[in-house]
């Protein structure tokens, strides 16, 4: 996943703040130009917002190469002021896409009518802004935020939620075991030995991962189609742009997981859950923020979600002709310009 960065985190120290080790050591930087956009001040505080602007550009990084635990330390530093959304973007030699942080609908944030200027902030604000960031005993976004990233492997409650057995390993292809051996390793551990399994861009169709945990793995842009994941915990894990057709999911968690893009026509979600998941302080303690699960822009033909727990999902601009969702739990999941042609959704008395 990419990311186009325009504010603070442009500045070298505010990404080592926020990002720690992969600020200097994983990711990859570019320089990149967002086009129809414009980048003002916002009122009360001393970073920016951009809003849309035909004619217009916002000069910035491309950041490719950020791995979980520095995402989930993003995403925690943006706090819930802000939202995510595409974008192309402008580099050297072509295009690319990338998603980028853009003030949340109905937010407090609001623009100014000036432009945010980088060399006047580094001249007259950056001295205070990184001193909130290294001092703030609470992680606020922006404001105070956080003095680090979340911890590695994604956070759990043992006693609410007991792993799932898994599944024989030796039913696996032969070519991934040794990854999952290696994420089982890297989950139990925190991160201390092992490795998060980058299973992305690769072809794994009728592959049985069913009982698996595979919490925090990427599957980014795989052929997924009629694999199976039935009562495997996925718990921010990465499916965006995945080919998961008449997938199994039954049972499943999926709580904070990235589906945006993906294709889950004919898949089976009955009973999973996509709830958010808390986003944790440096020291473990929950931040009061969530990162709900993303399934927008997702192709949802025919999916079954029969009686899934949907709480606080994000499924704007989905695709949801011919979907079953009766007994789906709906509570604050955001719905904009969803297509739901043909789709049984649940009653009111549902819940």
């Amino acid at each position: 996943m990419r990311f186009f960065f325009y504010g603070t985190l442009i500045d070298p120290d505010v990404r080592r703040i926020v990002l720690g080790g992969a600020a200097t050591g994983t990711i990859h930087l570019r320089e990149a130009m967002l086009p129809d956009w414009e980048r003002r001040a916002a009122r009360g505080v001393s970073y920016p917002i951009i809003v849309p602007k035909r004619g217009s550009r916002v000069e910035g990084m491309l950041v490719s190469g950020l791995d979980t635990d520095a995402r989930r330390a993003l995403v925690g530093f943006e706090g819930n002021q802000y939202t995510l959304m595409r974008a192309s973007v402008f580099v050297s030699n072509g295009t690319r896409e990338v998603v980028l942080f853009v003030p949340a609908p109905g937010g407090s944030l609001r623009a100014e009518a000036h432009e945010w200027s980088y060399a006047q902030w580094c001249a007259t604000e950056k001295q205070a802004f990184i001193k909130e960031l290294l001092e703030a005993p609470k992680a606020q976004p922006k404001v105070a935020p956080s003095a680090g990233p979340a911890p590695v492997a994604p956070a759990r409650n043992p006693a609410s939620q007991p792993a799932p057995p898994r599944s024989p390993m030796g039913a696996l292809p032969s070519e991934i075991l040794a990854l999952l051996e290696r994420h089982h390793l890297w989950l139990t551990s925190h991160g201390v030995s092992g490795a998060q399994a980058n299973l992305s861009d690769k072809d794994y169709r009728g592959v049985d991962f069913g009982g698996q945990d595979l919490s925090g793995a990427n599957f980014s842009r795989c052929n997924l189609t009629g694999a199976k994941f039935a009562k495997s915990r996925l718990e921010m894990s990465s499916f965006e742009g995945a080919i998961l057709r008449g997938a199994d999911f039954a049972g499943a968690n999926l709580d904070g997981c990235m589906l945006a893009y993906a294709d889950l026509s004919d898949a089976d979600l009955g009973n999973a859950t996509l709830r958010p998941v808390d986003i944790l302080r440096p020291d473990g303690t929950p931040s009061g923020r969530r990162w709900p699960a993303n399934l927008s822009r997702a192709t949802l033909v025919r999916a079954r979600f029969f009686c899934a727990d949907l709480t606080g999902a994000n499924l704007r601009s989905v695709d949801l002709t011919g979907a079953d969702l009766s007994g789906a739990q709906l509570e604050g999941t955001n719905m904009a310009d969803a297509v739901t042609d043909g789709a049984t959704l649940p009653r009111q008395t549902d819940g």
